[in-house]
């Protein structure tokens, strides 16, 4: 049985501040000719005027199954000794590079990653879920809370997550 994503949601619904979704189809990473697409689609839902900083979840459009569980920012001390979450926020992470190609050593973007495993898994459409986290509550609990639930209902990780 694997955990879908309305049910993760409402587990975690006292450590966050907001939560919003979009979608992103397979033939949405190329269009009009546009190789970064991608990119623009995160751009047009994320806010650069806020930094935002939590839990981003990645979860099959159609059967709702949480594909990928990953967070951006971490509580940090401000140089006038107030805490706050600060950091990479989600919109960076979500179009940054994820890791290196084997073979030829240069870095795989986003939008290359999540292309290539939605044509592995013949998934037509992704809905990636914006989790901002109360300003108390760091994006790296929250994660690791939420890899834990998974983990505890279902002895398996997101089939995208390797570690957590």
């Amino acid at each position: 049985m694997k955990m879908d994503i309305n049910q993760t949601i409402n587990k975690c619904k006292d450590l966050y501040e907001s939560t919003w979704s979009f979608n992103i189809s397979k033939t949405d990473f190329k269009r009009n000719g546009r190789s970064l697409n991608y990119n623009f689609i995160i751009r047009k839902n994320i806010s650069k005027d806020n930094e935002v900083h939590g839990v981003y979840i990645i979860s099959n459009t159609e059967s709702s199954e949480i594909l990928y569980v990953g967070m951006s920012g971490q509580i940090k001390r401000l140089d006038n000794g107030d805490y706050d979450n600060c950091g990479y926020d989600i919109r960076k992470r979500l179009v940054s590079s994820r890791g290196k190609n084997n073979e030829t050593e240069k870095d795989i973007s986003s939008s290359d990653f999540f292309e290539s495993k939605m044509k592995e898994k013949t998934i037509e459409s992704i809905t990636i879920t914006i989790i901002q986290t109360n300003k108390d509550v760091s994006p790296t609990f929250l994660e690791s809370q939420i890899l834990q639930w998974i983990f505890s209902e279902t002895k398996i990780l997101p089939d995208w997550n390797k570690s957590f």
